[in-house]
C-alpha cells in the first residue's frame, strides 16, 4: 500500500470514528435535555461541579499516553458547557 493509499485509508477510518462520536454526542445531549427537564421540575441547579469532576476522574482512568489529561479535560469541559447551555435553554423556554 502506498503512503497516499494508507493516508486515505486512515482518514476514512477517522471519518467513521467522527460519525460515531457525533452520534454519541447527539444521544448524550438528548439525555441532557431530559435531565434538564427533571432539574427544572425539582428546582435543582444546572451546574454540578462534583458530577463534572467525577466524570473527568472516571474518564482519566480509561485513557493512555496518547491523550493528555489536560486535552481530555478541555474536550469534556466543552461538552459540559454545551450540556449546561442546553439545560438552560429548557429553563428559558418555560
Amino acid at each position: 500500500m502506498s503512503k497516499n493509499d494508507k493516508m486515505i485509508y486512515l482518514r476514512d477510518k477517522i471519518d467513521i470514528i467522527d460519525d460515531k462520536i457525533t452520534d454519541l454526542l447527539v444521544e448524550r445531549f438528548n439525555i441532557v435535555k431530559e435531565i434538564g427537564a427533571i432539574k427544572l421540575n425539582s428546582r435543582t441547579e444546572i451546574t454540578n461541579i462534583s458530577r463534572e469532576k467525577s466524570i473527568i476522574s472516571r474518564i482519566f482512568k480509561r485513557t493512555n499516553e496518547n491523550i493528555s489529561h489536560n486535552d481530555l479535560s478541555e474536550i469534556f469541559n466543552s461538552i459540559f458547557e454545551i450540556s449546561k447551555k442546553i439545560q438552560n435553554s429548557i429553563k428559558n423556554e418555560k
